[in-house]
């Protein structure tokens, strides 16, 4: 089995999303995602299968970057006022950034609704259960 590489897979996967930002799913090719990566469109397909394909590991790699930032501010030597601050202010940040990505941002956020219907929930999860730790922390400072 061949071996595939996590730094190609992470420049496909950047230049899907601005090409899927920029133009849209409809007239996104996988061709053109691998000609903007400098790679042969068959290689592209050993990473992923399809446009999809490509859409679910984004909003997997959205949802792996949530965590680790969590993980920072959580293992801060911040009060744990300032991490619910730095917390929640990154969390909006996050949502401006989608919402001024491109003109095709709703376009995007609604395919990957369909493909991976419970995103929405497992990210509320995670918002409620790091803000849970911190409150938690703060309650245990005052006693």
């Amino acid at each position: 089995m061949q071996r595939l590489d996590p730094e190609k897979r992470e420049a496909i996967l950047n230049a899907a999303k601005q090409r899927l930002r920029k133009y849209g799913i409809q007239k996104t090719k996988m061709q053109e995602i691998a000609e903007d990566v400098g790679i042969a469109v068959g290689t592209l397909y050993l990473y992923f299968k399809n446009k999809n394909d490509i859409l679910i590991a984004s909003i997997e790699a959205y949802g792996q970057q949530h965590i680790v930032y969590a993980e920072e501010i959580l293992n801060s030597e911040k009060s744990p006022q300032e991490k619910l601050k730095y917390y929640i202010i990154n969390c909006f940040r996050v949502t401006e950034d989608i919402n001024n990505s491109g003109s095709h941002a709703a376009e995007l956020v609604r395919a990957v609704m369909k493909l991976k219907p419970d995103f929405a929930d497992e990210q509320s999860s995670w918002t409620r259960i790091i803000v849970a730790i911190i409150l938690r922390e703060g309650v245990e400072m005052v006693y």
